[in-house]
C-alpha cells in the first residue's frame, strides 16, 4: 500500500488496508488528486504517502530487507496476532518462501515448538537450520500422528489440489488457530463435524 484516508475506523485501528479509499503499490490509482497509476515499489524511486515509508536501517542491506517486507510481514503478522512465543506449539506447513521465513520468527520468538511441515524429506535438514525442533513428511502418517491436537497455531504457506484439509485440522489444538497465507487454487473442502470438534478458528490473515 501506499495511502489510505487515515480517518476512518480501519485506519485508526491500525487497520488501514481495510481501509475503502486505500491505494495499493501496484495497478491502482493516487488519491491525492493529481491522478496517475501505481507501478509498485521494485524500483529505485516511488511516490506515496510518508506515513507508509519506513526508514531501513544502514546495516540491513536491500537485499536482507526486501524478503522481511514480504514473506517477512505476511507468516510474523499472525505470529504475532496469535501470540506467538513461550508456551505456543507453532507448526509450518510447506517450506518455501514464506515457511522459511515463519520457521524462522517462531524460533527466534522462543516457541515451546516449532514444526516444519512438507511434503519432501529434502526440506528436513533445511528446517532444522532455520529454527525448526521438529520435521514431519506429510506424507508420513505415522510422523503426522504423532501432532495429532498439539499445535496451538498453523500457518498454511502452501497447498495442493487434493490437500486433505481434514487432516491438516486435526493437527491443531483446542481452541487454535490454522491461518491460510497462501490462496487455494479449487474451493477448500471441510468437513462440519471436524471444524466442530475441534473447536478452532479458521482464518485468513487480516492484518
Amino acid at each position: 500500500m501506499v495511502d489510505s484516508c487515515g480517518d476512518c475506523r480501519f485506519c485508526k485501528d491500525d487497520g488501514d488496508h481495510f481501509c475503502r479509499h486505500k491505494t495499493f503499490t501496484f495497478n491502482d490509482t493516487y488519491r491525492d488528486g493529481r491522478g496517475g497509476l501505481t507501478y509498485g515499489g521494485i524500483a529505485d524511486r516511488i511516490r506515496l504517502n510518508g506515513a507508509f515509508a519506513f526508514k531501513i536501517p544502514p546495516q540491513i542491506s536491500p537485499a536482507e530487507a526486501a524478503p522481511l517486507l514480504c514473506a517477512g510481514i505476511t507468516t510474523y503478522s499472525p505470529l504475532k496476532r496469535f501470540n506467538a512465543g513461550p508456551g505456543k506449539k507453532v507448526g509450518v506447513i510447506g517450506i518455501g518462501g514464506l515457511g522459511h521465513m515463519a520457521l524462522q520468527w517462531a524460533h527466534a520468538m522462543e516457541c515451546d515448538e516449532v514444526v516444519a511441515i512438507s511434503t519432501s524429506d529434502s526440506k528436513r535438514e533445511e528446517s532444522m537450520k532455520l529454527g525448526a525442533s521438529k520435521f514431519v513428511n506429510l506424507k508420513n502418517p505415522e510422523e503426522l500422528q504423532t501432532l495429532a491436537g498439539s499445535l496451538d497455531i498453523v500457518l498454511c504457506t502452501s497447498f495442493a489440489k487434493d490437500t486433505n484439509w481434514d487432516q491438516l485440522l486435526q493437527l491443531v489444538a483446542k481452541h487454535g488457530t490454522i491461518v491460510l497465507l497462501a490462496i487455494p487454487e479449487v474451493p477448500v473442502q471441510l468437513t462440519g463435524i471436524t471444524l466442530l470438534y475441534c473447536t478452532m478458528r479458521f482464518r485468513w490473515p487480516d492484518r
